[in-house]
């Protein structure tokens, strides 16, 4: 069973590094929501008190860089996307969504392994 919720963590790492600043819509915030379920579900299932205070630091973090960094990548895509935004707009969002998306895989770096 955890190996199952791991595979699906992995395969959400997966897709978010596949994410684009060109796509037509948001998704980042999506997998991250996802992520954190599947973290549930772990920290649900998972016997051994070490891995299981591993498994809910990793949420906590991850939680709160969704609650921060995923919802102002959001804002700077909504403004990017707004009409009459300027380049410069543009190169922000691409930006800090490149930055949002490091953070988020720096914070699951145990899965990537």
């Amino acid at each position: 069973m955890e190996t199952e919720i791991i595979e699906k963590i992995k395969k959400q790492i997966i897709e978010i590094k596949k994410l684009d600043s060109d796509d037509r819509y948001f998704n980042l915030d999506g997998h991250v929501k996802i992520i954190l379920n599947n973290l549930l579900e772990l920290i649900k299932n998972s016997n051994d008190k070490e891995i299981k205070q591993r498994y809910e630091l990793i949420w906590r973090t991850l939680d709160c860089r969704n609650d921060r960094e995923v919802k102002f990548a959001k804002w700077a895509y909504d403004k990017a996307r707004s009409k009459n935004a300027a380049k410069i707009r543009e190169m922000e969002y691409r930006t800090k969504l490149l930055q949002t998306i490091e953070l988020v895989e720096s914070d699951l770096s145990h899965f990537i392994n």
